[in-house]
């Protein structure tokens, strides 16, 4: 099994009838203020592709990374139910981010990394007040 493509966003949907994935505002970079800061919501998706000889049922563990230092860790369960593509959508609430640095990603199963994204986070100055004569 492995990952055809990764990535994190403020929104992912799948669409009911069709199935097809739509996504919008795909983070390759977070700037903010100050820190910590908590991101209401990001999502994680992954396309996983198996071969029919691999099995259909995994247990994996999500984890996420800020500067190498996991940030948490939860259990996910995949099943293929017969089919030899299976889309993943994590999403993820109220997300800290402590510092500044890289933010990663990770889909692991037995210790291997199945899929993984990261996004550098930055900081932005302060907004400045600018004043207009009328």
């Amino acid at each position: 099994m492995n990952s055809k493509i990764a990535f994190c966003a403020l929104g992912v949907v799948q669409d009911e009838r069709t199935k097809n994935i739509s996504a919008y505002n795909i983070l390759e970079e977070i700037q903010v203020q100050s820190f910590p800061v908590v991101m209401s919501q990001i999502f994680f998706f992954t396309l996983l592709i198996k071969t029919p000889d691999d099995q259909e049922e995994y247990d994996c563990i999500f984890k996420t990374f800020c500067n190498g230092n996991e940030i948490f860790q939860f259990p996910i369960h995949i099943s293929f139910q017969g089919k030899l593509r299976n889309r993943v959508i994590i999403t993820l609430n109220h997300l800290t981010i402590p510092e500044v640095g890289r933010l990663y990603f990770k889909l692991f199963y037995n210790e291997n990394i199945l899929s993984e994204y990261d996004i550098n986070v930055g900081v932005i100055p302060a907004a400045h007040p600018e004043q207009i004569p009328a």
